[in-house]
């Protein structure tokens, strides 16, 4: 049964260093172990590759941003090891800017559509969505064949119908906005001075509510379409995480926001209402309206701090979710990724970002990397040398001859 673990009574084994035992007949097996994932990288290392991608970036007027994510990746690729094996990328930035130029080809007829009619850009909007999953798709595919670790390349198995599929939830929302732009186009009119009357308004809340509702499973579907469809050897991707589990986090993200501005609220509240309690003992330290400003001031800070509580709480809990809920027949995945060191994380980050005018950034990527990276660790219950040298065998090469395909690019997902 896959995952399952003998003890050492019933299977008479001592377990070796490399995970395999010798069982009472002496005939060799292999114990499942957990193995964590290691994060080598450092900041300084990885600042130097940003300072000379950033200015080449900038004085090629981003034309070098696919060699430069090339660089990018590759670093924090071999500096993520599994068993001691680094992963690996062999991407060809001239691939990656085949889907660089189809991104701001996009962005520029819609800026031009945008100048000639409202409708003119309404259109290519539409024809930039409908092609997205499909683009999403052939994205994700080239960045699975051209990763890989123990020299095997993975692979994505999940079709265009899949994709759409996938999308739907975000398809929804955006069909009802765009019936609604159709009736009434001063939605879209950029002359700031028209505004759509009441029922208009109604609609277009009511949409905004619908996407806020259809946000949860639109999550859901993506991951699980990511999730459930990436293949290594023999072994491909189970994802059993359910839809409630998305709302539920997400129910709890929102509760995090009212309860900011509730406590907001009601320190304002006590600030307003309850200056007389408040001079009678400060009458001779502040004022009426220092009092108010001072319990505003307070107000405010409480939001923030309850608010940046939000962002690793969101991504700690889905961190967890994911990979908790990902498994092949051979390799269990679990995350451990813990909310407080990535409170602290996040506000350090935030902090050394602002008074170095952002040069910290690298440094910042880094230690959120490693961070979340080592919260993750991979449970094989199989030798994982025996499935990979298998699967190298059939294929007859471990570069992988589709990995080169000419369909297939980068968007930068």
């Amino acid at each position: 049964m896959p995952f399952a673990l003998q003890s050492a009574q019933e299977a008479q084994t001592s377990v070796g260093y490399d995970g395999k035992s010798v069982s009472g007949n002496g005939t060799e097996t292999f114990n499942a172990k957990l193995l964590p994932v290691e994060f080598t990288a450092s900041g300084s290392e990885y600042f130097r590759i940003w300072i000379v991608n950033l200015l080449l970036t900038l004085l090629t007027l981003g034309l070098y941003f696919p060699w430069a994510k090339v660089r990018r990746l590759r670093y924090f690729y071999s500096n993520t090891l599994i068993d001691s094996y680094p992963l690996h990328f062999h991407g060809d930035p001239r691939q990656m800017f085949k889907g660089f130029l189809l991104v701001v080809v996009g962005f520029i007829l819609y800026s031009v559509a945008g100048r000639f009619s409202p409708i003119a850009a309404l259109g290519a909007f539409i024809i930039v969505a409908l092609l997205w999953p499909a683009l999403a798709r052939l994205s994700m595919r080239f960045r699975m064949r051209n990763t890989s670790w123990r020299g095997l390349r993975f692979a994505f198995a999940g079709s265009t119908g899949a994709a759409y599929a996938a999308w739907m939830p975000v398809f929804i929302p955006g069909a009802g906005f765009l019936i609604l732009a159709l009736l009434a186009p001063e939605l879209i009119d950029p002359d700031p001075t028209r505004y759509a009357g009441k029922a208009i308004q109604v609609a277009l809340g009511a949409l905004f509510f619908c996407s806020l509702v259809f946000f949860p499973w639109a999550l859901f579907r993506l991951k699980a379409y990511q999730h459930q469809n990436y293949c290594y050897g023999r072994e491909t991707s189970v994802f059993t995480a359910k839809v409630k589990d998305y709302y539920w986090i997400s129910a709890k993200s929102l509760a995090v926001i009212l309860l900011a501005l509730v406590a907001a609220l009601i320190i304002i509240f006590i600030g307003v209402f309850g200056i007389e309690g408040f001079q009678k003992n400060f009458s001779e330290l502040v004022g009426n309206q220092t009092a108010f400003f001072v319990f505003v001031f307070i107000g405010l800070i409480t939001v923030s701090f309850l608010l940046s509580l939000l962002q690793p709480y969101f991504v700690t809990r889905f961190q967890n979710l994911i990979w908790n809920k990902t498994h092949t027949q051979c390799v269990k995945f679990s995350s451990a990724l813990a909310l407080w060191p990535m409170f602290k994380l996040t506000l350090k980050n935030w902090v050394f970002i602002v008074v170095t005018l952002g040069l910290y950034w690298p440094f910042a990527h880094v230690a959120m990397t490693r961070l979340r990276l080592e919260a993750v660790a991979l449970q094989f219950n199989e030798d994982p040398a025996l499935w990979t040298a298998a699967a190298l065998q059939a294929s007859g090469t471990a570069i992988g001859e589709l990995s080169n395909d000419f369909l297939d690019f980068d968007i930068g997902l």
